[in-house]
């Protein structure tokens, strides 16, 4: 990693090395601690500051080292003596009691030991089994919150028996309490934060979502009002606990940002990143106060930046030279000390909706500026600017506020995908025909079901206001009187109704000021970055207004230094890559997966996913399917000018659409009659043959939210997970082979657009412990994705005679259950009872642990199916991740790696893959190493002449452009390695392929081996 700053103007005020640090601007002293260990890891404060725990790893041991540190007297720092060794394979974590300082809790591998800082030997006497790294203590009580391996988070009274006080399930990667215990953080791996009420942790949430890799670090300001949360993108996301949303995402660093950490006063807010830079924020204004070059680090490492909780102090980890330095502040003086100039940024979203031929395109032309034009049904999406000013504010600075209109297609095909823009909406505009006297407000009432789960399920708190937009009255006057539609307004939540012709813009000026009075714009999350992000920013949307459609990321960046004085690319590239990643955030480009592809217009990739899922849909037997072979050839594709006119391009974007709808379950990947199609369950349009009988539903589930994404990711994860065997399909009714015998399945029903019904049957020798899992499976995956508090369960009570069947009326059932009859005599035949028991037991931790797994299953299938398409995209591209380097009497097992990895969307250059019979060998690896980032050299005896000579010229890359090295050992007996490969960590052989190959996959990545 370089050092120094990323923007051009490196002598800025407020930007200072770690030697030229002042007390006139606010930098007291500096103290620094040496450890003994290779790297440092996390950093954690007893809760009075009397220590300082620092997790130390070496490449034969792991421990915590403790520190004494006194902040009043100028920081002497002291060893504690205390040195606590570990076992740990995973990334270490612990944490302090907040209510007493010599106690803290430590994950290690799957278990959690709890530590007494005073007594060496004296370790509470609990393990907890089968727990992942995350957990936290609770607030200012004696309860400790533990994030289980089976995907359960329980709390527990910290005591000798370890009393387990209460549990909910969730799918988060970390969990953190406020300090004051009200509320508790949850992360999940799609950048998403849940808040849950500390009372209640199972209570419904409030939840933030952002297009984001997963997270790093969170920290809590002392007071629990904000949250805030590291990216991968360089951003750092602050959250309000008592609102409920994010109110401002921090711009500056380049690189993932790994640490987060408060001062004792909530004034600042420190971050450290990738970047070789720590920076202070001011939390009145979120603007950055002062920016300080750590120098050259490993990355990927989370934390290693934590404030002092009582005092102005920062300790900050170093990793050139193992050591922690301890930097004393007046907070006072930095605060009016000089700072990076910075710019406000906030986006507001309206969208367009309604049904196709409606007039969306013609009005949202007119709204934003343009023209009239005739415009034919719009596929996908248009991103147009509606508004653009700067504000100055002599406190803030200067803010540009910044609205966007974004038009959906109304088409029936793009609802599936649609759903995943609509949460963010802050302004609605529900679009229908005043010409068509028919129904004129066909799809109004699916829209706003649609809006409200959307923001439901988002955990969306912030006012939106959904507005009537009446158009084309120039061909007609609306068929309903000014009562009837003011009932209408009322009926479906609306703010305000409006007539408008796009053509004569009739109306257009009165919708547009209702717009902008409609968005509260203190509600919203305010972005803040300096001037060179707002001019890449700026270049990036020329390129997508010139049309530019699918560069790389690479030729976009040297068109920018092309254009712009004074860039040098050491300077500038880290900063480009981050403002791409913003822009990625609020959908205004996308990255692909593959080639470092950068699509500037993403709205094409809805238009190919639509007419994917309606080639599906029009399968002539009706099953719902593409071949993948037709997907990815584009066969499938209609005549159209929302096509890309480069064939190139769009074979690479067909890739990615396949992609994009294996990722998000709308389809599945399986093999039909041979060969390899797409599903798509929601599409299935084949009924269900008279004469085959349906089995009795046992429950039935009701509930509301977009219906055919609810029932297509149910039917895919149900195929995918490891219990159940897709068996058969039909537009109706599905049913899925137990492993052990007998069949599960359920129907669907739709009573209208936005409420479905899923009865629940069972056919042959399904054990009993097998239906709750299926019945438990099911109402989890309606919990989770329709809106919330909507799922209603039913127990369904029939004659269990084959020719009666009668089903008992619920309310009849129900009440003789109450009256405590377990039986009651048919009401039809008279001739047999019918049992009343529900038959649902109670829940057990075996039962949650099989759900977990059945889950984690899905989820692995699902990945290994995205990731074989990516595996696709990079072949195309010739993206490959990793250069194996190895002798010819290790190749079966290599190759048994490299098939593993691609299951995890690594793609290998193996030579006797890629080499044709023919070519020098010497020519293409000359040609294919330059553009490889990491080598693997696999060591299992002795080395080849081959490996020999590869060797050579990896360890002139190595050299000449730092080369990521991998030694990989294949045995546990091997020889000595070559002094070249002595010198990089390598990845010892295991009793565990699988183990190898994740440890390989860790390191390719950029995570640590």
């Amino acid at each position: 990693m370089r050092s120094g700053l990323t923007e051009p103007d490196a002598g800025q005020r407020g930007t200072y090395g770690m030697n030229d640090l002042r007390e006139d601007l606010g930098f007291v002293s500096r103290a620094r601690i040496s450890v003994e260990t290779e790297m440092i890891g996390n950093l954690e404060w007893s809760h009075d500051g009397a220590f300082l725990a620092v997790a130390c790893r070496g490449s034969s041991d792991r421990r915590l080292a403790f520190f004494a540190v006194d902040g009043e007297g100028g920081m002497v720092v002291d060893s504690a003596g205390l040195s606590e060794p570990l076992n740990s394979d995973t990334p270490l974590v612990f944490a302090w009691s907040p209510i007493d300082a010599t106690l803290l809790c430590v994950a290690e591998n799957y278990q959690v030991r709890l530590l007494r800082l005073n007594s060496p030997e004296g370790v509470v006497p609990h393990v907890a089994p089968r727990v992942t790294q995350p957990f936290a203590f609770w607030g200012l009580d004696r309860h400790l919150t533990i994030l289980g391996n089976d995907g359960v988070a329980r709390t527990f009274d910290i005591s000798p028996d370890m009393d387990e006080l209460s549990a909910f399930r969730t799918d988060a990667t970390f969990i953190s309490w406020s300090p004051d215990g009200k509320f508790l953080c949850t992360g999940h791996s799609t950048g998403a934060v849940e808040l849950r009420t500390g009372a209640e942790s199972g209570s419904p949430r409030k939840r933030h979502n952002h297009n984001v890799q997963a997270n790093f670090d969170i920290a809590w300001s002392p007071d629990g009002t904000y949250l805030s949360q590291a990216s991968r993108v360089g951003s750092i996301y602050i959250f309000s606990a008592v609102l409920g949303r994010l109110t401002a995402t921090l711009e500056g660093h380049t690189d993932a940002v790994t640490g987060v950490s408060f001062s004792a006063d909530g004034r600042l807010l420190a971050s450290k990143s990738d970047d070789g830079t720590l920076r202070l924020w001011r939390t009145d204004t979120w603007q950055c106060q002062a920016i300080v070059e750590l120098g050259d680090y490993p990355v990927g490492h989370t934390g290693g930046v934590r404030f002092h909780p009582l005092l102005p102090i920062l300790a900050v980890s170093q990793f050139g030279t193992p050591a922690v330095d301890l930097i004393k502040l007046d907070v006072e003086t930095l605060l009016s000390s000089g700072t990076e100039t910075g710019k406000r940024y906030v986006n507001a979203r309206v969208v367009l909706m309604g049904e196709s031929g409606v007039g969306k395109s013609g009005l949202g032309l007119v709204l934003s500026g343009k023209g009239f034009e005739t415009t034919e049904s719009t596929h996908a999406r248009h991103v147009y600017l509606f508004r653009s000013e700067e504000s100055s504010d002599p406190e803030e600075g200067n803010e540009i506020r910044e609205i966007l209109l974004w038009d959906l297609a109304g088409q029936s095909g793009y609802r599936l995908i649609h759903q995943l823009h609509l949460g963010q909406a802050d302004v609605a505009l529900l679009v229908f025909d005043s010409k068509d006297d028919v129904d004129p407000f066909s799809g109004v009432r699916y829209w706003v079901k649609a809006l409200n789960h959307s923001r439901a399920v988002l955990g969306v708190t912030t006012t939106q206001h959904k507005l009537l937009v009446g158009a084309r009255v120039d061909r007609g006057g609306i068929p309903a009187s000014p009562e009837r539609m003011a009932e209408i307004c009322k009926e479906f939540g609306l703010s305000a109704y409006f007539e408008t012709s796009a053509r004569d813009s009739r109306g257009i000026r009165e919708l547009a000021s209702a717009i902008e009075r409609s968005i509260d714009w203190a509600a919203l999350p305010v972005a803040i970055s300096n001037d060179l992000f707002q001019e890449i920013k700026s270049f990036l949307t020329t390129q997508k207004e010139v049309g530019r459609v699918l560069p790389t990321e690479t030729d976009l960046y040297r068109l920018y230094c092309g254009q712009a004085d004074d860039i040098t690319d050491q300077t500038v590239q880290p900063s480009f890559r981050t403002c791409v990643g913003l822009l990625e955030a609020r959908g205004l480009v996308r990255r692909l997966s593959f080639g470092g592809l950068l699509l500037l217009q993403p709205e094409k990739l809805d238009a190919y996913a639509a007419w994917l899922i309606q080639a599906a849909l029009s399968e002539p037997d009706g099953l719902g399917y593409v071949s993948e072979k037709t997907a990815l050839s584009g066969a499938f594709l209609p005549r159209s000018d929302e096509r890309l006119k480069d064939a190139s391009d769009e074979k690479l974007l067909l890739v990615a659409t396949v992609e994009e709808l294996l990722r998000h379950e709308i389809a599945m990947r399986e093999p039909v009659d041979g060969d390899v199609c797409l599903i798509f369950p929601s599409q299935l349009t084949r009924r269900r043959p008279v004469s085959t009988a349906c089995p009795r539903p046992a429950v039935s589930f009701e509930f509301e939210g977009p219906v055919s994404n609810i029932y297509a990711t149910l039917a895919v994860r149900l195929a995918y997970a490891a219990m159940f065997e897709r068996d058969e399909m039909w537009r109706d009714l599905a049913t899925y082979r137990v492993r052990h015998g007998g069949k599960v399945g359920f129907t669907l029903e739709q009573p209208n657009e936005a409420v479905g019904v899923l009865n629940l049957f069972f056919e042959g020798d399904v054990s009993s412990e097998t239906q709750r899992l299926f019945e438990d499976y099911v109402r989890l995956h309606l919990e989770d994705r329709a809106l919330p508090g909507s799922t209603r369960r039913q127990r369904l009570y029939h004659c269990a005679l084959d020719n009666c069947g009668y089903r008992v009326e619920s309310e009849l059932a129900e009440a003789r259950r109450n009256r405590g009859d377990s039986r009651m005599r048919c009401p039809m035949c008279e001739e047999t009872s019918v049992s009343l028991v529900d038959g649902e037991p109670a829940a057990t931790p075996i039962a949650a642990e099989r759900l977990t797994d059945m889950n984690r299953h899905a989820d692995s299938r699902r990945d290994a199916e995205v990731g074989s398409t990516t595996i696709k995209g990079k072949r195309l591209m010739g993206d490959y991740d990793v250069f194996f380097c190895y002798s010819r009497r290790n190749r079966r097992k290599v190759e048994e790696i490299a098939e593993r990895l691609e299951n995890n969307a690594i793609l290998p250059w193996m030579d006797v893959r890629e080499i044709k019979p023919g070519e020098r060998w010497q020519n293409r690896l000359e040609h294919v190493l330059p553009r490889i980032k990491v080598v693997a050299v696999f060591v299992g005896g002795t080395v080849g002449p081959w490996q020999d000579r590869e060797q050579e010229i990896v360890i002139r890359e190595s050299i000449r452009r730092g080369l990521k090295v991998i030694p990989v050992m294949l045995t546990r007996r091997h020889a000595s390695l070559p002094l070249f490969l002595d010198s990089f960590q390598s990845i010892k052989s295991t009793d565990s392929n699988e183990d190898l190959v994740s440890q390989l996959a860790l390191g390719i990545n950029g995570a640590e081996v």
